[in-house]
């Protein structure tokens, strides 16, 4: 037989990518030729060998997988981690897992996954390190794979964006509470900052509110618009974080002083849009890119 290397069946068309021994989609095809295909299993884990002419798809053949529509899980896991679940656990999954029950479920599988794979194989990035990537990288799936493989080649990007596209949808839905735009969007209105020196009720109420913020990580206060002058004059916003200008950046477009990556806030929306909205903050006390990255959330969740 033809080697092959280890490649997913479902990217190969007509072959059934469905195992014959625990019936569960979620093969890797390993060896082919014109009388016989070699195929492992990601769910159970069985290497077998069978025939070629019954591992081509026909309209007889074609497996019976359940609509997506009918499995709560299929938008947060992949296929292959849904069907070992599910091989494992049967029923008894919550269809909304928190943060535990991921962690605990993608360590479970990776595992797995690391006895049966093979040298060089692409690995997928740990749950945490994607969830810590789509949190710094403003919920941008592209930009997330360049804090999770910079230097990777296509199969380890591929695997990673099944990934991260999966915990996208899970940070959006169920994930949301653990990440910091949640803490963001539970901060009050702000109102409207004045140019001016504020006033010592203005004071007292900016310094409550700074000590309230200690804790949760959120300042619902605004920023003064003599601070966000200053940031604007700058050639550039990044030079703003050089200069130590980070926290102040985030309290004005956010809220919160602990949030996603500067950089990838400009590289995600652009230095001009960055810009019109700390001007916007700096004339009444919005954010508007607060406002953006929550829809963003509410339609993935969707």
């Amino acid at each position: 037989m033809r080697l092959i290397g280890r490649r997913r069946t479902r990217e190969v068309p007509d072959v059934d990518d469905t195992c014959l021994q625990c019936g569960r989609p979620g093969t890797d095809l390993l060896a082919a030729d014109a009388e016989r295909v070699r195929q492992s299993c990601r769910v159970c884990g069985a290497v077998l060998t069978s025939p070629t002419s019954r591992r081509l798809r026909s309209a007889e053949n074609v497996p019976d997988v359940p609509d997506a529509t009918d499995e709560p899980l299929a938008a947060y896991l992949p296929p292959d981690m849904l069907a070992w679940l599910r091989d494992k656990h049967g029923p008894d999954l919550p269809d909304a897992p928190d943060k535990a029950v991921m962690t605990a479920w993608h360590t479970a599988y990776d595992e797995f996954t690391a006895r049966t794979a093979e040298d060089g194989d692409p690995r997928p990035p740990k749950f945490g390190k994607v969830v810590g990537a789509l949190n710094a990288a403003c919920f941008d799936v592209d930009l997330a794979l360049g804090r999770l493989v910079p230097k990777g080649g296509d199969a380890d990007r591929e695997i990673a964006r099944e990934r991260a596209e999966h915990l996208l949808r899970w940070v959006a839905g169920p994930g949301r509470p653990d990440t910091w735009i949640a803490t963001a969007t539970a901060a009050p209105s702000p109102a409207a900052p004045s140019p001016a020196a504020p006033s010592p009720a203005g004071s007292a109420a900016a310094g409550a509110g700074a000590a309230g913020a200690g804790a949760s990580g959120v300042d619902a206060d605004v920023v003064e618009a003599s601070e966000i002058e200053g940031i604007l004059a700058l050639p550039q916003l990044t030079d703003a974080v050089r200069a130590g200008g980070d926290r102040t950046l985030r309290r004005a477009l956010f809220g919160v002083q602990k949030g996603p990556a500067l950089a990838d806030v400009v590289a995600h929306f652009g230095e001009e849009k960055v810009r019109e909205a700390l001007r916007a903050h700096a004339s009444d006390g919005s954010r508007p890119l607060l406002a953006a990255l929550t829809e963003r959330l509410d339609a993935a969740a969707r």
